[in-house]
């Protein structure tokens, strides 16, 4: 099931990948990693922290 998962934009179902990547952070709650479509649609995925 992990395997089928995919990056895509909330707007408009493209695939988001290192060419849209903009911003990686890492807060308390996990890494964040923004996105920006060719929509203009930014999404934002939260994943484990690396620690």
């Amino acid at each position: 099931m992990l395997g089928e998962l995919t990056c895509a934009c909330e707007n408009c179902g493209d695939p988001l990948g290192d060419e849209e990547w903009r911003l990686t952070m890492e807060t308390g709650g996990g890494v964040r990693h923004v996105y920006e479509c060719d929509c203009t649609c930014v999404t934002v995925t939260v994943g484990a922290s690396s620690t």
